[in-house]
């Protein structure tokens, strides 16, 4: 809802699915029922410190407010989250137009309950900013060098992302980005397990650098748990 509110675009029209209604728990209930059913993510990504490993947080430490581009903002970017989606919409002229995406960097898959993954996405972000600070995560240091440098380009002289990078410069990097995400080391690599509902391997990890066979599966949405 941020992101959309900081979209500019005022007459878009939201539908949203309520899995749980917890407006009658305590604030304490609440937030124990919230981490319980990994509803939430809780990293903290110091502001400012933008290729920073992100570290285990509390309730207390999400933002406390939404505003965009104010003078008191408390919600801090994730590049990196922001290039594991991306990454996932890599188009290539060789995929069929039935699977357009089948180059993307790793793959959507479903629990063995049918639903998705949660978090995923910040899975792949740890992936990806702990590959900035070590090239033994790319199959090749060349590639980590030639990331390095568009993604500091990315960065710019330190402004806000949004306002110094274009769509073009995103598509730069997770192409590049694309190497580590099928390297071999994303087979094996396992995000800390201080780290609470992102810990564990990289969900949708595929070996090799060739297409992507089927279609991103569909998975169900959640029921709340009981």
């Amino acid at each position: 809802m941020c992101a959309l509110d900081a979209s500019g675009y005022t007459s878009v029209k939201v539908t949203i699915q309520v899995v749980c209604d917890y407006s009658a728990n305590t604030l304490d209930e609440f937030w124990d029922a919230m981490q319980k059913n990994d509803y939430v993510y809780l990293g903290v990504r110091p502001a400012g410190q933008p290729t920073s490993l992100p570290t285990p947080g509390v309730p207390s430490t999400l933002p406390s407010t939404f505003e965009y581009n104010s003078k008191k903002v408390s919600l801090v970017d994730d590049p990196f989250r922001s290039l594991a989606g991306f990454i996932r919409k890599i188009e290539k002229s060789t995929c069929p137009s039935s699977n357009k995406y089948c180059m993307r960097g790793y793959d959507r898959q479903c629990t063995s309950a049918g639903t998705a993954v949660s978090h995923f996405e910040f899975r792949w972000a740890y992936f990806f900013t702990d590959g900035y600070h070590n090239a033994a995560l790319w199959d090749s240091a060349s590639r980590h060098s030639s990331f390095i440098a568009v993604f500091n380009k990315l960065l710019g002289t330190g402004g806000p992302l949004s306002k110094v990078a274009s769509e073009a410069d995103w598509f730069a990097a997770v192409e590049v980005l694309f190497y580590q995400a099928r390297s071999a080391s994303a087979l094996t690599y396992t995000v800390p397990a201080a780290f609470g509902n992102i810990a564990g391997k990289l969900p949708g990890a595929v070996k090799g650098t060739g297409p992507i066979g089927d279609e991103d599966a569909d998975c169900d949405i959640p029921t709340c748990p009981r």
